[in-house]
């Protein structure tokens, strides 16, 4: 299963994912991670980590500090998954 993590600030992105049940129904997985005034990089980081736990790179952001985390997460998992087996591309 493919799975999807969409991460804004604020909460944008929690509200494309209702949007898109609003839409389709429930997508099964489609995440939302929030990024809300008060929170810092940590609780990003650890809400990114428990919902990539599935998530296969290569991955597409448009946002700096998310994009950020999301690159940190993403090299994590790389190596994790034998990284000399895997072939990451720009997105």
């Amino acid at each position: 299963m493919i799975q999807v993590i969409v991460a804004a600030h604020g909460k944008l992105a929690a509200e494309l994912v209702n949007s898109s049940e609003m839409v389709f129904g429930e997508v099964e997985g489609l995440h939302g991670v929030t990024f809300v005034p008060g929170e810092g990089q940590d609780t990003l980081v650890e809400n990114m980590k428990r919902l990539s736990q599935n998530v296969i790179p290569p991955i597409r952001c448009y946002f700096w500090w998310i994009y950020s985390v999301a690159a940190l997460i993403t090299r994590q998992l790389v190596w994790r998954q034998n990284a000399h087996k895997m072939i990451l591309s720009p997105a």
